[in-house]
C-alpha cells in the first residue's frame, strides 16, 4: 500500500485491488487481513476482496 500511495500522488485516479483467501486455521492470516482492512478503510480507492466477500477458487 505504500507504493500505491506514492503512485497515487502522481496518478490521482489510480485504484488498488487486493485479492486473497483467508484460511480458518491461520491466526496470522486473520491478523494480516484485519490490518490490511484497517488501512484500506482509510482510502476509498483501495478495495479488498476475499473468500469472505465471495471470491472463489476461480477468481
Amino acid at each position: 500500500m505504500e507504493v500505491y500511495r506514492l503512485v497515487k500522488k502522481e496518478v490521482p485516479g489510480v485504484q488498488l485491488a487486493l485479492i486473497g483467501s483467508i484460511a480458518n486455521d491461520d491466526p496470522g492470516g486473520w491478523g494480516l487481513f484485519t490490518a490490511v482492512n484497517k488501512e484500506a478503510n482509510k482510502d476509498e480507492d483501495i478495495h479488498v476482496f476475499s473468500n469472505l466477500t465471495g471470491v472463489g477458487n476461480m477468481e
